[in-house]
């Protein structure tokens, strides 16, 4: 069981980053993929993508990259996740764009 308004505003900012990561014409994937245990949503996009340093420091709080960023999205998806016992990996390539996954677990009696 998830709060849908957080999760909903957790897919808005990893989808708002992939958009302003963008150039014109660029690419958003989204996939939705049920495994035994959880769910997980992986949002990859063609963007401008991190280096290991930017990597690193994605998801902390106040960091941001972009010069109108309050560097607080990434950090809300991570609370909002791991508070429903999920976890948030994010992959990057300088250039070549960004793949985040979110891993969220079932609930215990499996209605949904």
């Amino acid at each position: 069981m998830m709060d849908e308004g957080k999760f909903k505003e957790s897919l808005k900012n990893i989808l708002r980053n992939s958009l302003e990561a963008q150039e014109e014409g660029g690419e958003i994937r989204v996939a939705v993929i049920g495994q035994k245990e959880n769910i997980k949503v992986i949002i990859g996009d063609r963007g401008k993508g991190m280096t290991l340093e930017e990597l690193a420091k994605a998801g902390s709080p106040f960091y941001t990259t972009k010069s109108k960023g309050s560097g607080l999205g990434l950090f809300y998806v991570r609370k909002v996740i791991e508070a429903h016992g999920g976890e948030v990996n994010i992959k990057s390539k300088k250039g070549a764009g960004t793949v985040v996954v979110l891993s969220i677990p079932y609930a215990k009696d499996r209605r949904c």
